[in-house]
Formats: C-alpha cells, sequence, structure tokens
C-alpha cells in the first residue's frame, strides 16, 4: 500500500530536519513503500521579533506576522509544492544537491522560474488600491528624474576631456540609480509594469487591471518627475560651471523633441526592452549586489545607446521647458533661434506619445509576450 500525500505531508512536518528525499523518509518512518521523488527543497526561516518558523521560498523574505527580518535555521520543504507535485505526478524537477547530500536552493533563479515569479508580481502590482499605486508611482517618478539629474550634471563637460563614447557610457552608469531606487527601495514604474501582460496572457489577470495599473502609474510618474523637476529648478544646480549644466539640460530637452516620430517610437522600443530585461534579471538575483549589476548593464546599455524612456522624458523636457526661459542658459547653449519645438506641444507630440507607444511595445511584448510564448504557454496545454 502505498502513501497517501497526506500522510507524505504529516511525516514531514513531523521530521523537518531529514535531508534525504522524502520518499526515504516516509519509507523510513512508516514503513510504507513509495516513489522515490525527490522535490524541491526550501529554506526554513525564523523571525528574530516574534520567534514565528515558517518556510518560504521567496526572493525577499520577512516575517508574514510582524514584518521583521528573520534568520535562516535549516533547510526543509514547501509542504503545498509537495503536495502538487504529488497531484500532478511531476517527479521530474530535482533539488541540486551538495557533497554532504542536503538539498540547496540555486544563487538565482532560472528563466522559466522567472517567469513564473513575474506571475506572482503582476498579481501583485495590479491588486495595489489606486492611493497606493499613486504613491508608488510618484516615488517612482522622483527616482528616476534624480538618476537623470545627476547624469546630466556629471557628464556635462565630459565630452571635451574624454569624448562623446566614454561620456555616454558614463551618463548612461550613473542614470542606471534611478531603476536600483525604484526595484530595490520600492517605487512603481510605467515602464516595468508593462511586464505585466505575461500574468494576463497566462490567464491569471484581467486587461481590466493591467490598463488600470499602467494608467495610474503613468500618471503618478508625471507628478513625481514634475516634482523633481520643481524641485531641481529651484535648487539653482543648473547654474553650475557658469551655467554649463543648465546649458546641456536645455539641449538634451531640444534634442528630444526634434527627433522624428518614427526615431522616438523605435527608441521607445529599444529603450524598454532593456528596461524589462534589467527588471527580469533583477528577479532572477536573491541578494542585493546580483540585483544592482542586473540593473547596471541594461540600463547602461539602453541610455548609452540613445534610446528614449517615457519617465525620464517627464523629468528631462519639462526641465528643458523651464530653462528655455532664462536667456543666460539659452546663450550658454548656442541654440539661440533653435528651439522653435521646444514647446508643450513638442513635448507631447513629438516626444513623450510616441515614446510611450515604443515603451510599451519593447516591454509588454518584446520581452513578456515572449518569454510568456517561451516558458509558460507550452505548460498551460
Amino acid at each position: 500500500m502505498e502513501a497517501t500525500a497526506e500522510e507524505i505531508v504529516n511525516t514531514i512536518d513531523a521530521h523537518p530536519t531529514l535531508a534525504e528525499t522524502i520518499a526515504e523518509a516516509v519509507e523510513g518512518i512508516t514503513g510504507k513503500p513509495i516513489h522515490r521523488e525527490v522535490v524541491e527543497m526550501y529554506p526554513k526561516y525564523k523571525c528574530l521579533n516574534c520567534g514565528r518558523i515558517w518556510r518560504s521560498g521567496e526572493i525577499m523574505v520577512i516575517c508574514p506576522v510582524c514584518r521583521s527580518k528573520p534568520i535562516k535555521i535549516k533547510d526543509g520543504v514547501d509542504i503545498k509544492e509537495v503536495v502538487e507535485k504529488l497531484k500532478n505526478g511531476d517527479s521530474k524537477k530535482i533539488a541540486r544537491r551538495v557533497k554532504n547530500k542536503r538539498y540547496i536552493l540555486p544563487e538565482f533563479l532560472s528563466p522559466d522560474e522567472i517567469a513564473n515569479a513575474m506571475i506572482a508580481i503582476g498579481k501583485t502590482k495590479s491588486n495595489l488600491s489606486i492611493s497606493r499605486m499613486l504613491l508608488l508611482g510618484i516615488l517612482a517618478g522622483v527616482f528616476i528624474g534624480f538618476g537623470s539629474e545627476l547624469a546630466t550634471i556629471t557628464t556635462y563637460d565630459m565630452p571635451k576631456y574624454l569624448g562623446v563614447g566614454s561620456t555616454k557610457f558614463m551618463f548612461g552608469s550613473v542614470f542606471s540609480i534611478g531603476l536600483m531606487l525604484v526595484i530595490i527601495a520600492g517605487a512603481e514604474l510605467f515602464t516595468g509594469n508593462n511586464l505585466i501582460l505575461i500574468k494576463v496572457l497566462s490567464r491569471e489577470g484581467d486587461l481590466g487591471k493591467m490598463f488600470k495599473s499602467w494608467f495610474w502609474v503613468y500618471v503618478a510618474n508625471f507628478l513625481g518627475s514634475l516634482l523633481l523637476v520643481w524641485i531641481m529648478f529651484g535648487t539653482g544646480l543648473w547654474k553650475t560651471g557658469n551655467f554649463a549644466v543648465g546649458a546641456e539640460a536645455l539641449a538634451i530637452a531640444n534634442g528630444k523633441v526634434n527627433l522624428g516620430w518614427w526615431e522616438a517610437f523605435t527608441r521607445g522600443i529599444g529603450c524598454n526592452w532593456l528596461v524589462c530585461l534589467a527588471i527580469w534579471v533583477s528577479v532572477a538575483s536573491k541578494d542585493i549586489i546580483g540585483k544592482i549589476f542586473g540593473i547596471y548593464f541594461p540600463i547602461m546599455a539602453f541610455v548609452a545607446s540613445g534610446f528614449e524612456h517615457c519617465v525620464a522624458n517627464m523629468y528631462f523636457i519639462p526641465m528643458g521647458l523651464l530653462l528655455k526661459g532664462n536667456a543666460t542658459v539659452v546663450a550658454a547653449s548656442g541654440l539661440t533661434g533653435k528651439l522653435s519645438n521646444l514647446t508643450l506641444q513638442g513635448f507631447f507630440v513629438n516626444n513623450l506619445i510616441p515614446v510611450t507607444l515604443g515603451n510599451i511595445i519593447g516591454g509588454s511584448l518584446c520581452v513578456a509576450a515572449i518569454y510568456w510564448l517561451i516558458y509558460l504557454r507550452k505548460s498551460k496545454r
């Protein structure tokens, strides 16, 4: 007679320190033979504050009761996954072993595990209240704005010393702080939320919630960006270097509104393809350093390449619109008589609309939809 799933679960709960396979554990204790299947092992945690003990396969683990930081105490198993595997007859997934036959988690998620993690993340984002979407969205607008202003201030005079290529590399490197703050500190970014489509394609959510998230987060990102524009203009830091920083900021904004519609659209695609890959790779990592590196390289690549990010442009172009009114900055930039497109109409029609549409294509189709086809569509059949 074979052991039932319930008996297996009870056995594991009673003997959490066994490091051998579930089959060996059950057979050794109950004397009932079962198929020798092994399942993935998850670490066990103990809360330092309330003493709660639980098992978790989450990337960032906090106590579900008091939200305090736990410590890992021993290997364990995810009981729900055990039962699910037994129901599905899935015996192919085997956890990695080390020499002493203890099970360990890999240091990062595999691509198919990232895809499944994205479904859960998408559910969480879609179910946020509008008030939380707005607050977290404002933060994201500010964070991306921080990256934008920092990149401008630190590279305004680099071309004459290191050349254009090195300046683009440094600009992108510094700009990456924006997405690091969004991912690690916590915020809601419109371009990143384009990945929510993977949840919809997996039939784990509806289009209505996805579009609601996109709309409110987009509005909030705009508000956050404008907030930082107001703050940075008030600081007068654009006067640095005898108004050279302001001149550079004005030149950046003017260049963006003078792009052709197709240029702006395709640059938007390239941008969010890389931004969403940065988020995708950061989810794979289980530690802060891994997340930082996962974010840095794709973001540096998109900025150094000259691609267009709608939320970053919500900072760059409004800042240029304000600086356009300062005659000293205009003179320092050498753009006198060349700012005819730097208007609200130029901002929205020439840049923000085509870039936003391109960002949606790059993130939702080129990343979310493609990875759904590769890793999730087959599993749903």
